[in-house]
């Protein structure tokens, strides 16, 4: 007896993305839900039946209550998959509905191993922002949630997401499925060609790790994640790797990436906050990286400027009155990267010297003259500080308009 899955985003177009949420629609108002009934014929090597058509009706939605704050109980519809058994052995499995069909390898659709796909809700943050951590390489939920549960402390104790007004908004959502021997989102692969890469002599090292973006779209909307209702949130994709490395994420949806492992005395927590930067709109903030096309992006991103004037600078609306601190005194030119090595500012002294002072200091987006970032040091330029105060009073504004990301 062989067991099968089969998710309904993996019956397009057999099922029509109208239906799936007709469905869903029906039965949150309490209406009959359309039927899916499907044919399902195993086939052996040559596409050869081994046994009759089985008629099987797709499981309708359901509703999963989950913790909402304050003692609330919240809930959200799900999707499950189409379980079923077939007696006989087969090399593929023929899926039809209304008269079209669809070929199944059986590796799609086996289900042999004894973890399942699970989404928690670990915090609910209110009607506010949610973090949704999906799982990559993990062979087990319980390795997966005690990862998550190490990153959920660590981002809790960092400004701006420890800050008393933000903290209460902020939720986390893990979702979990064992990868088996590829992965769930290619990222396998993609860790062996930036390895091989970095081994030739004399190669840029590449720490950019990611798999397919619209391979955890899909995987998401199997597991019926939608987005936070009323409600901002942000993907990252937590790879169980020992190269370090990830992805920023982008404004338009473009998920974040992470390994959990970090460089030479680096923290893999904080080296995903910095890619996590990425996905709130921040640019990288170091001014050497060596093969890096800079792109010269308009509108240039807000915590960067073009100009050494602070008062021109996209920062400078969040501290009008510049006569007091945070701003450097006096401010304009005076930690330009030329007057730093002037002075023989090295990267502790200068920390030391401006702390959280924010003004225009010279050097980011991979150029060390054009662009202006708005303190000496932030997460976006080392992962082993804090974000600046610029970068966390941008991060804060797409919080508290709880926009999805």
């Amino acid at each position: 007896m062989r067991r099968i899955t089969i998710w309904l985003h993996e019956l397009e177009p057999l099922v029509p993305a109208d239906l799936v949420d007709e469905r869903f629609r029906c039965f949150a108002a309490g209406e009959p839900v359309p039927r899916i009934e499907l044919d399902l014929t195993p086939l052996d090597d040559r596409g050869k039946a081994v046994a009759p058509a089985m008629r099987v009706r797709f499981p309708d939605p359901q509703r999963r209550e989950h913790a909402a704050g304050g003692g609330q109980l919240g809930s959200q519809l799900l999707q499950p998959p189409l379980a079923s058994q077939i007696k006989q052995g087969f090399r593929s499995l023929k899926v039809e509905r209304g008269g079209e069909q669809r070929i199944f390898d059986k590796s799609e659709v086996l289900d042999d191993k004894p973890e399942t796909r699970k989404s928690v809700r670990l915090t609910a943050g209110g009607s506010g922002w949610v973090l949704v951590l999906v799982s990559e390489l993990f062979e087990t939920w319980d390795h997966f949630h005690a990862v998550c549960r190490e990153f959920i402390e660590h981002v809790l104790v960092t400004p701006p997401f420890s800050d008393p007004d933000i903290k209460p908004l902020i939720g986390f959502e893990l979702v979990f499925a064992p990868a088996g021997a590829r992965g769930l989102f290619g990222t396998r692969e993609a860790i062996r060609v930036v390895q091989a890469k970095n081994a030739k002599p004399g190669a840029v090292q590449d720490r950019r790790i990611f798999g397919s973006n619209k391979s955890v779209a899909d995987f998401l909307k199997a597991m019926r994640w939608r987005g936070k209702k009323g409600g901002g949130h942000m993907v990252l994709v937590v790879i169980n790797s020992e190269a370090r490395g990830g992805a920023g994420g982008a404004r338009d949806g473009t998920p974040t990436w992470t390994t959990i492992t970090g460089g030479d005395n680096e923290d893999w927590k904080d080296v995903a906050l910095h890619e996590m930067g990425h996905a709130f709109g921040l640019a990288d903030e170091y001014y050497a990286a060596e093969g890096v096309d800079n792109g010269n992006p308009s509108p240039l991103e807000p915590n960067l400027s073009r100009h050494p004037d602070p008062g021109k600078a996209p920062w400078a609306r969040f501290w009008p009155d510049r006569s007091a601190l945070p701003w450097c005194q006096p401010s304009g030119s005076l930690a330009t990267l030329d007057e730093q090595a002037a002075k023989g500012v090295d990267l502790f002294a200068g920390r030391a010297r401006f702390g959280d002072m924010v003004g225009t200091f010279q050097g980011a987006r991979y150029d060390a003259k054009k662009y202006f970032r708005a303190a000496f040091d932030c997460r976006m330029h080392h992962t082993d500080v804090e974000f600046c105060p610029c970068c966390r009073a941008i991060i804060r504004e797409v919080i508290l308009a709880k926009e999805p990301i």
